[in-house]
């Protein structure tokens, strides 16, 4: 009789030992599930955080592009995969002529959305300033680019499309940006719509 209770403790000493294992092991997939749903939120946040910051630059610098004067023209070179143009910055690195900068914006071979940029000087000494180059975006298979201009070519007439390229005198009303990425795994980038300087539009 004792060896039948010595036998009942033990089996029931098992049973205890598969309980708790199966509750570690429950335990321990819903800490893993845990800390791998606070993983994906931080990256996604981080994420939210550089696509908000990516649109805050190209809004900045598209809204505040100048084509100078008639004396200093300054060229607006806006093709569907890159732009090219000068833009003002308050407090600048070129404080001679109002924080102008020359900025060129597309994707690099590296699948990188790219801006490169330099101070404007006027050209006095015949030079430039070195350009410098900012990463503003990875994993970027494509930059597509639009331009919203007068559909009469001389700028006749109040109707407006929107083109592929736009390399004429004036600004385009709106510049609208879309970036394509087929290796980002968060949601579709959005289009970046941007309204430029009333006194450089073309209307």
């Amino acid at each position: 009789m004792n060896r039948e209770a010595t036998g009942f403790t033990l089996l029931e000493i098992l049973v205890v030992l598969v309980v708790l294992g199966l509750l570690m092991a429950m335990l321990s997939a819903g800490m893993r599930f845990g800390l791998t749903a606070i993983d994906l939120e931080t990256r996604a946040t981080a994420r939210n955080d550089d696509v908000v910051t990516l649109d805050q630059v190209l809004r900045k610098l598209i809204s505040h592009a100048t084509t100078g004067s008639q004396r200093a023209p300054l060229p607006f070179d806006g093709q569907a995969h890159t732009l090219s143009f000068t833009t003002l910055l308050a407090g600048g690195p070129d404080r001679a002529t109002g924080g102008a900068v020359d900025v060129a914006i597309g994707v690099d071979v590296r699948h990188r959305l790219v801006l490169r940029w330099s101070p404007h000087y006027a050209v006095l000494a015949g030079s430039r300033a070195p350009g410098r180059e900012e990463v503003l975006a990875e994993a970027i298979d494509q930059l597509s680019i639009e331009y919203e201009v007068p559909a009469d070519a001389d700028g006749v007439g109040d109707a407006l499309v929107w083109r592929s390229s736009w390399t004429g005198e004036g600004l385009p009303r709106l510049v609208r940006l879309h970036l394509a990425s087929a290796r980002r795994t968060d949601a579709a980038l959005p289009d970046i719509v941007v309204e430029t300087r009333l006194r450089d539009r073309l209307i």
